[in-house]
């Protein structure tokens, strides 16, 4: 099943990292709108159960056919429960109790999970103390920008805990998905993954939301279309892709950026307040990127 997509420009890397980068950004503000529309775990199945869909088009064209060995189902079974799933339940039952900024910054661990894990499992991508210093300076960043969204009490304790929890599976599915990354086709792996989570989660609407709501108003089809394909198809079909070209700790590093782009646009769409905690922290995160990406050219 090693149908890798074949792409070789020098900047690819470069070009997807800030794809995904802008893409899941700009997904905050489309959940935002949606969330007005939809009842929350509904939204999020009905989102992948599309973005599933939707990659059966191109494996059709392309001439891809899904695996018949149930090892290969299993084990992309598996990295979908880990990457989708736990992570999307954690964060929408633990928002309930923490703020959007407090979740932010929690869910930015991923990165400190994925430096450890693949210290342990990934010839070739050891932990340094350059790429760590990066990674700390960027956590700074985030927490400067969302210093005012740090207000904890008792309820909030299991909200975060759940967050730090979606962090870890995050971390988990990014590490085995990168070992795994030349063996599985990027198309076919994602489809299923969403597909499952998709199924998973509208059982689980069914299930704890009795008062189930949604809308064909064009606000709410916008918002779900632009997270289905968007934040959703293109966006872990590229993941998975960037997986085969860059090691898994810098490809974690996306998590940092997202916040920002996320401020960024409801500073220009939704003409939130631009504060000097913005600029500095985003300076922070942009620089400890930096550093953290520079680890190899700095052992040359």
């Amino acid at each position: 099943m090693n149908h890798a997509i074949n792409y070789k420009h020098p900047y690819g890397p470069i070009f997807v990292f800030g794809f995904l980068s802008l893409i899941w950004g700009s997904t905050w503000l489309a959940i935002k709108i949606g969330l007005d529309y939809f009842s929350p775990f509904l939204f999020a199945g009905i989102r992948f159960l599309i973005g599933g869909a939707a990659l059966v088009i191109p494996l059709l064209l392309m001439g891809r056919h899904y695996p018949r060995e149930k090892e290969e189902w299993k084990f992309m079974a598996g990295l979908g429960i880990f990457q989708i799933i736990i992570p999307y339940a954690l964060v929408f039952w633990g928002e309930q109790y923490i703020s959007s900024g407090l979740a932010a910054i929690l869910f930015a661990t991923v990165p400190f999970f994925v430096t450890i894990l693949a210290h342990y499992t990934i010839p070739g991508e050891q932990w340094s103390f350059i790429k760590f210093s990066g990674i700390v300076v960027s956590f700074i960043g985030l927490i400067l920008i969302f210093i005012k969204d740090l207000m904890i009490d008792s309820q909030s304790i299991w909200g975060g805990a759940a967050i730090v929890g979606a962090a870890l599976s995050a971390a988990i599915a990014n590490v085995i998905g990168k070992r795994s990354s030349t063996r599985l086709d990027p198309l076919i792996n994602v489809s299923v993954q969403l597909s499952l989570g998709g199924i998973v989660l509208t059982a689980v609407s069914i299930l704890i939301e009795p008062h189930l709501r949604w809308s064909f108003a064009l606000p709410a089809v916008c918002s779900m279309l632009f997270l289905s394909l968007f934040g959703s198809s293109l966006g872990f079909v590229g993941l998975y892709w960037l997986f085969t070209k860059m090691e898994v700790t810098k490809v974690s590093l996306i998590t940092f950026i997202t916040p920002v782009i996320a401020v960024l646009l409801g500073v220009i769409i939704l003409h939130e307040h631009f504060t000097l905690n913005i600029i500095g922290g985003t300076v922070l995160i942009l620089a400890g990127v930096y550093l953290a990406t520079l680890q190899r050219s700095h052992r040359r």
